[in-house]
């Protein structure tokens, strides 16, 4: 794509496998679209964290489940309490 392209796009955003969906504000000083992220950028990065977390069946397949293991657990020596993850919040 050009500049000239994306200057006339209402909104911009890159994807990545660990990035996940990053909104373009600007590109050369020049705003993208009205708002930062854009409404199509949201409802992506809202989906891909649903399918991320396993909270789509549709993409179960793309995933891979990791199970604890009892001994790893046992002799886990980390001392930090919060095991909250992105999949876990609200």
């Amino acid at each position: 794509m050009t500049p000239e392209q994306l200057f006339e796009a209402s909104e911009i955003f890159m994807t990545g496998t660990t990035a996940g969906v990053l909104p373009v504000e600007s590109v050369d000083g020049r705003m993208a679209g009205e708002t930062c992220p854009g409404p199509v950028a949201q409802v992506l990065s809202r989906h891909l964290g649903r399918v991320q977390c396993g909270e789509d069946p549709a993409f179960d397949h793309w995933l891979t489940y990791v199970a604890e293991s009892e001994e790893l657990s046992a002799t886990d020596t980390n001392t930090d309490t919060n095991t909250d993850t992105d999949c876990d919040e609200a």
